[in-house]
Formats: structure tokens, C-alpha cells, sequence
């Protein structure tokens, strides 16, 4: 029942961003709800960005700044502490919404209980399923009322899913100027030196700068010692963080390098530099958005990494938020990873390019001139980084003096060929797998294998069981010089025919290959059109090491994504045909009739459509 004491009353939401970049963000939606709600009253927990806004923090948004599986255990209790007092006060004091900007790990836990007690929660910036941990969707759908997510793919996802979303677009597109103003940058930063600008940003979090700041600072020195007129700046996100990197420049002996580092203005560094080092976040998508040259560069607990490592689902290793320009490498962006338990839904995807000269003279990456530019389906993450290094390509831009401090091989022609017998070429071995089923993508890979780590036991994948399959998978991924997993969707093939889509499919993973191919070798009698020269192998997976390790990825790619089907159509036994014709799969089709996962364009599946009786042939193989 209404009363008049309901419409005067004082709107109240909370909030709870737990890092400076959900500072940032918050900060940004208080403002359009400042404009609609002037006199709500807004309070959690936040930073200063948030506070310009008038918002009351009830605890230091410090308190909760931590990153890692066992960097929070000393902090567990403190911050599991904060949590619960927040609940029991948010309880009291019944806000008409909760807000919990990104910080998945706190938020979703105290928006469960939230939801629970009939208060509306609303998660800001969509925890990221389709990287990693995705059986968090199933906590997501008990905590959120409504997801408020920033990337438009994202949207389908949690629809899916059942969640209430909604995409907002990302907030930082209104706050970095489509056109860098570097020079009103350096003159708000004092920075009147003739020598290139290096911003370094370890992280905003005291972890980040523990792990971080010592590779930082020696990437540094390397730098001063080949130009002495480098200038570097470094933004901090407050006064104990500040100190804290002061601290690590004394210890380590780099006053020389002359450091400036500043509080804040992390925004006007990055419009001021001429390249970064920066650690990966989203710090990364702000460097690409100032449209600057970057290493993305991650260190984390060696425990936490033996973990996580086997929580990240995408097929490939590039650096997330990338932009054309930006440097990563197989060094430090490459995984191993296990066979995903999740979707892999469609989104964006990365491939890797020749950059311009001008980029490289700015930037080398580690392997090749190469850049991270979309593409077409699955989202690749960067995944376990160590401190940012480069390959000797001959530049001199002002990351390129890192050049050197990576010992690359030597081929002389005779290791050259190894690369299954074709002197003085680079090989790529090509391979798709899942062109007879009768549903999900078809998969295809591409491989350059490394002579210096060679792979043991490569043949065909029909001709290895799961079980070594899986396990040469992983040694592919680790030893092989460059690798990258492709796909067409059953909507493509249908438009196309498998074919087409087949050859497009291996046109894709030779196209996201991180270093250039000279030559790529086919699996089959056809070649797909592409920019590089290709040559046909009848019968290649079992004749070629670089088309057997394709076969391996592809093939263990396409079981993965099956089990991904099985999990969303548990009915139709994807976990055990793999979506071939077997008589249980088509028994399943008559049952179930057809799923959207299913090749219309196949004759059993077009028959069943058409209400005509399909028969059980006998089981084909992959």
C-alpha cells in the first residue's frame, strides 16, 4: 500500500566498485544517475572518482584492492569481514537498488544475499564467462536482477542464460577524446624534455605493484642504457601506492633513471607517452583507446597461475583488449590450456597482422611485427604474462633496446629443415576437423612447429585416442613456435556448404597465425585461397609433423566445443557421437527434432525438417 511518506521518501542506491578502474567506471554511471535522481543518496563503497560525485564510502575502497587466488588468503578474513558488515548495514538500511560495478568475486556473493532479501541488484560490467570460469553464470543467474554489460556480444550471452541485461556501451568511450591532444598532455605533466615519452603502469593495486613494479623498473633501465634521453612517468592510484613504488625505485637503485611519478592523472600519462608498459586490465583498453603503442605485461603467484591456467576456455593467446599498433607475443600471451567445460560463444575474435613500419619503428612486438586487430567469431584472451621483452627486428623505437635480452635461434639451412622437409621455408601445417556431423562449428588449426622443441608421437588424430590426443594438445600449444584454432558456424556452413566453409575455417587459423608462414601445407586435395603459397597433402595428417599437430588441435577443439553442446542439449548425446550420424543421434533427432546447433543444409537433418523419415546409416568416423 502507498503513502505519501513513499513518494517523499529519499531514494537510496549503494554501490560497491572494489579497484581504481570500478572507481572510474562507477564514477561514470553516478553521474548519469546524478542527473536523473540529484537527491538520492548514493553510498557503498568507492574511491575518489566516485566521492567527486557524492558518494560516501563506508570503508576505503583499498581495503578490498587485491588480485589472485592465494594473494587473498592473508586478507581473507579483513575483507570477508567488510563484506558482511556491509550486508547486515544494507539489510538495515534497505536501499532501493544495489549496484555492483565489475569485482565479481565480492560482489556477486553479497548481491546473492541482497537478491535473496527482496533488494533489486544490478551487476555493472559483465564478469567475463566467455574467458574463463564460466560456471559462474549459474551464481550470476541467483544474484543479479539485471546485468549492465559493455560489450555488445556479451548481451546474447546472458540472455541465454535467462539473466535481464542490457549493453550500455563502454564508459570510457566518452571519457578519452577520439584524437590524443599529447603535446596539451605533456605540458599538464611538465614534461618539456626533448627525449620520447615511456609511460610505465605496473597496476593500480598494491599486489600489481609487488609483482609487477620490479620488471617494470629493470625494463626500464634497459631502456635508459641505449637512449639516455628517454623520459618515463609513472601514475599512481594513491598516496600508499605511491610511496610504495617510490619505495621499489629506491631499494632497486633506479633514482638514475629520474622517475617521475605522479598521483592520479593516469589518463593525461597515456595521452602524453610515445609507448607503454603497461599491465594487462584495464589499463590496456584505455593505452589502445589514447591509440598508443604498448607490452602488455602480467605477473601473478606462481600457485595462483598453476590454477588459473586451467580456467581459461578460448582456443587461442592474444592480448584481449588490443588495437592495431599494440605489441604482444607467444611469450608472454601463450597458455596451456585444458579442454573447455563452457561455451565459447560468438563474439569477437583477434587475429594477427603486419604492422606499418611506423608502428614497428615505435613498437616491436616480441616475435614479429605483429598486431591484434578484430575479427570474426571467438574472443582470444591474453592469458599468463611475464616481464615485457622484444625480438631484435632492427628498430629503433623506444621499446626496441629490450630487443636483445631474448636469446633467439639461430636456423642455420639444415635446422630449417625441419620444418617438415621444405628448406628455408617457414611451414604451417593446416587441418580441420567436424565436416561430416551433423551438428556445431566446423574447426580447423594451424601450426608452426618449433625444431628447437620438438613434439614426440605427432599422427593423424583419428589414429590417437582422447586421451593422447588431449595430452599432445597441450605439448602442441607449449613447444610450437605459433599456433591458432579457427571455426565456421552451422549457420556458415549451411550458407556456404562445408566446403567453403571448411576451406574459410583454415583461411581463419592461418590468417590468426602470430608469426608470418611462408608456406602452408594442406591437409587433403584442395587449398583454401590465401595470401601466402599453399600446397595439397593427400593423407598429410599422417605424413606431415606441422598438418598432424593441426589435425590434434582441430580435432580437440571440435570435442571440446561438443561437450560445450552437450552441456546446453544434454539430450541429443553430443558427449558420445560428437554429432555424427550414429543410429543414437538420429533416434535423438526423430525425438527431439532439431536444435539450432544442427546443419539444416545436411540431407537427415533437411529430411526431418521437410517431415520425411530418416534412416540410421552406419556410424561415420571423424
Amino acid at each position: 500500500m502507498a503513502s505519501s511518506a513513499d513518494i517523499t521518501r529519499r531514494q537510496s542506491i549503494a554501490l560497491v566498485a572494489g579497484e581504481s578502474s570500478g572507481d572510474l567506471l562507477g564514477s561514470r554511471l553516478l553521474a548519469g544517475v546524478r542527473e536523473r535522481l540529484p537527491q538520492a543518496r548514493l553510498h557503498g563503497i568507492g574511491g575518489e572518482h566516485m566521492a567527486a560525485q557524492g558518494f560516501t564510502s563506508h570503508w576505503p575502497m583499498d581495503k578490498l584492492t587485491v588480485r589472485g587466488l592465494f594473494e587473498v588468503i592473508p586478507r581473507y578474513r579483513e575483507i570477508k569481514g567488510i563484506q558482511e558488515a556491509l550486508r547486515d548495514k544494507l539489510l538495515a538500511d534497505r536501499p532501493d537498488a544495489f549496484v555492483g560495478v565489475d569485482y565479481p568475486g565480492f560482489n556477486l556473493g553479497l548481491e546473492e544475499q541482497l537478491k535473496k532479501a527482496g533488494i533489486p541488484t544490478i551487476h555493472f560490467i559483465g564478469p567475463q564467462i566467455w574467458a574463463w570460469r564460466g560456471w559462474r553464470i549459474k551464481k550470476i543467474q541467483r544474484a543479479v536482477s539485471h546485468m549492465l554489460v559493455i560489450f555488445p556480444f556479451e548481451e546474447s550471452i546472458y540472455r541465454k542464460a535467462g539473466v535481464p541485461v542490457t549493453y550500455v556501451g563502454h564508459p570510457l568511450a566518452e571519457v578519452i577524446p577520439l584524437q590524443p591532444d599529447t603535446a596539451g598532455a605533456r605540458q599538464r605533466l611538465g614534461l618539456t624534455g626533448p627525449g620520447r615519452v615511456v609511460a610505465i603502469l605496473p597496476g593500480s593495486r598494491m599486489s600489481e605493484l609487488k609483482q609487477n613494479g620490479e620488471g617494470f623498473l629493470a625494463a626500464a633501465r634497459l631502456l635508459r642504457q641505449r637512449d639516455a634521453q628517454l623520459q618515463f612517468v609513472t601514475p599512481m592510484a594513491g598516496d600508499h601506492q605511491m610511496a610504495f613504488f617510490q619505495e621499489q625505485i629506491r631499494q632497486g637503485g633506479y633514482e638514475d633513471l629520474d622517475i617521475q611519478v605522479i598521483r592520479g592523472q593516469s589518463h593525461s600519462t597515456m595521452e602524453a607517452s610515445d609507448a607503454v608498459l603497461v599491465a594487462s586490465g584495464t589499463a590496456s583498453l584505455e593505452v589502445a583507446l589514447y591509440k598508443k603503442p604498448m607490452v602488455i605485461s602480467y605477473k601473478v603467484n606462481w600457485a595462483s597461475y598453476q590454477i588459473m591456467r586451467h580456467m581459461a576456455y578460448q582456443p587461442g593467446s592474444v592480448c584481449p583488449i588490443s588495437w592495431p599498433g599494440t605489441s604482444w607475443c607467444r611469450n608472454c600471451c601463450s597458455i596451456r590450456r585444458p579442454r573447455p567445460r563452457w561455451p565459447m560463444p560468438c563474439g569477437i575474435s583477434w587475429k594477427t597482422t603486419r604492422t606499418s613500419s611506423a608502428c614497428c619503428g615505435a613498437l616491436p612486438t616480441c616475435t614479429m611485427r605483429c598486431c591484434a586487430i578484430p575479427a570474426a567469431r571467438v574472443p582470444m584472451p591474453c592469458a599468463k604474462s611475464s616481464a615485457p621483452v622484444a625480438a631484435d627486428l632492427g628498430s629503433d623505437g623506444p621499446l626496441s633496446s629490450l630487443k636483445k635480452e631474448i636469446p633467439m635461434p639461430k636456423l642455420a639451412p639444415q635446422t630449417m629443415a625441419l620444418f617438415d622437409d621444405h628448406t628455408g621455408e617457414i611451414i604451417c601445417g593446416v587441418d580441420e576437423a567436424g565436416r561430416g556431423p551433423l551438428a556445431g562449428p566446423v574447426f580447423a588449426a594451424a601450426v608452426i612447429l618449433d625444431p628447437a622443441r620438438p613434439v614426440k608421437g605427432l599422427r593423424d588424430s583419428k589414429k590417437l585416442s582422447e586421451a593422447a590426443r588431449d595430452g599432445l594438445a597441450l605439448e602442441i600449444k607449449e613447444c610450437a613456435m605459433a599456433w591458432s584454432i579457427a571455426s565456421c558456424t552451422e549457420q556458415e556452413i549451411d550458407e556456404l556448404n562445408i566446403l567453403q566453409a571448411s576451406m574459410l575455417a583454415m583461411r581463419r587459423a592461418v590468417e590468426a597465425l602470430s608469426t608470418l608462414p611462408t608456406l602452408a601445407l594442406i591437409d587433403g586435395n584442395r587449398c583454401p585461397v590465401m595470401s601466402i603459397r599453399s600446397e595439397a597433402i593427400v593423407k598429410g595428417d599422417d605424413k606431415v609433423p606441422s598438418i598432424s599437430a593441426a589435425s590434434i588441435l582441430a580435432k580437440t577443439a571440435r570435442d571440446a566445443a561438443l561437450m560445450v553442446l552437450h552441456d546446453a542439449y544434454p539430450h541429443y548425446g553430443f558427449d558420445r557421437h560428437k554429432g555424427y550420424p550414429t543410429p543414437l543421434h538420429l533416434e535423438m533427432l526423430r525425438l527431439h527434432g532439431v536444435s539450432p546447433v544442427h546443419r539444416r543444409s545436411y540431407a537427415p537433418v533437411k529430411a526431418l525438417l521437410s517431415g520425411q523419415v530418416v534412416s540410421s546409416p552406419a556410424v561415420m568416423v571423424a
